[in-house]
């Protein structure tokens, strides 16, 4: 008997609409998950279903789950970044090589044309969206009625210059010695960032002389440092290879946690806001930094590094990636799936002293009234308050961190002879 066409269709509406939202809380529900992408497997079989029906679905879906977005509360507009607006569409990504599978453990992905990938991708993506906005504002509300507390409560560290072994010091003594995840936040490209990373993992690693450690990190792809050649890195990002060469250096274990479609991909979508004015070009962003993939980046970091941690109990794993991965506050962050009592994080940022810009939820949640950003060093003797704030330890570096004839040495250790 033929299978009835409207309800074929509306079984494969129904799957694409789940299968695009977030991995299965329970056991009830991974099975369930299953079952649908069995449904899935049988629905695209049948004759009836042809390419041109399915895409036509997605693209209903994607304009569906686009008008089912809520809106952007208007105190954050300000604040909100580019990459988190509604993608228009694609501008660049090649769909057709399996190495740059998104979704690989999708079973029909292979039969969808590339218009069909970019647009499932798009409808999965407004779903992501829709839970980022939410808790943004979740963040943005709490943080703002915590905000008061946090800035009376914050350890006064002074505003006097402090040379870079003072604030890894610093950074050292108030990590706790039970710590099993060490979360390094980062900004991205900035050489004054790396040199405060290669001097604090020399300490950690003194510290910690017989203890294995482990540095995780989104500068690699997954697995272990021989699929790309030091020697290469050297040239093309040598501040990052600094970085990487010297925890090798020192005995610890470099592993990268990047999946290959983000690594090996270079992919951008556009986005739009109707209530946002962005300046030209500003609506072009990696496709890797908006919120479906950020979603299924941190799901298999997570994954591999809790299937490391089985293999090693004992080991420290300090997790070095950018900030917007491992914020306590962070949507779909990665610090929420470790155990707090055993985490550490430290977001260090680099800072234009004579004009400051705000970091995290936090500086925006101030509203200037608490001039969070203007603090070189932030952290709270409560775990609690950390917490709340979004982060353990937060450091801004700035011209006074490097006194001038620090300078010539300082560029000698971003940029050693090649070996």
């Amino acid at each position: 008997m033929k299978p009835n066409r409207g309800r074929l269709t509306l079984v494969l509406a129904g799957m694409l609409l789940i299968s695009a939202g977030f991995p299965a809380p329970d056991l009830a529900a991974r099975s369930f998950s299953r079952r649908m992408v069995r449904s899935l497997k049988w629905a695209f079989s049948s004759p009836e279903l042809t390419p041109t029906k399915v895409e036509r679905i997605l693209e209903k879906r994607v304009l569906r789950t686009r008008k089912q977005l809520p809106p952007i509360p208007n105190k954050q507009l300000e604040f909100w970044p580019a990459e988190e607006l509604p993608i228009v569409s694609f501008t660049k990504w090649k769909t057709h090589r399996t190495l740059f599978n998104p979704y690989e453990n999708i079973p029909f992905w292979d039969q969808l044309s590339s218009e069909a990938k970019r647009n499932y991708f798009i409808a999965a993506n407004n779903r992501t969206l829709k839970t980022f906005i939410k808790l943004r504002d979740q963040a943005f509300t709490n943080t703002k009625r915590m905000a008061a507390v946090l800035w009376r409560n914050r350890v006064k560290t002074g505003d006097q210059p402090l040379a870079i072994a003072d604030l890894t010091k610093i950074m050292l003594d108030r990590m706790p010695k039970n710590t099993d995840y060490l979360l390094l936040g980062e900004e991205h490209e900035s050489p004054a960032v790396h040199s405060v990373l290669v001097r604090f993992l020399r300490q950690v690693r003194a510290q910690n002389p017989d203890r294995k450690i482990f540095l995780l990190t989104e500068f690699l792809p997954r697995g272990a440092m021989k699929r790309l050649k030091l020697q290469e890195m050297k040239e093309l990002d040598p501040s990052y290879a600094h970085v990487l060469n010297t925890a090798q250096k020192m005995g610890m274990l470099v592993r990268g946690l990047e999946p290959r479609f983000v690594f090996f991909a270079d992919a951008e979508v556009e986005v739009a806001h109707k209530d946002i004015v962005l300046e030209v070009d500003e609506n072009i962003v990696p496709a890797a930094a908006t919120p479906e993939a950020i979603r299924l980046r941190n799901r298999q970091w997570i994954a591999d590094i809790q299937a490391l941690r089985k293999h090693n109990p004992d080991a420290l794993f300090i997790i070095w990636a950018g900030a917007e991965h491992l914020g306590y506050l962070t949507p779909l962050s990665i610090s929420n799936h470790l155990p707090a009592e055993k985490t550490f994080l430290i977001d260090i940022y680099s800072q234009d002293l004579n004009n400051p810009e705000p970091c995290d939820v936090l500086d925006f949640a101030g509203q200037g009234k608490y001039p969070f950003f203007t603090q070189r060093l932030l952290t709270w003797d409560d775990p609690a308050l950390r917490r709340a704030a979004g982060f353990d330890m937060r450091i801004l570096l700035n011209q006074k961190d490097f006194p001038k004839g620090k300078v010539g040495k300082l560029l000698k250790e971003l940029y050693p002879p090649q070996d």
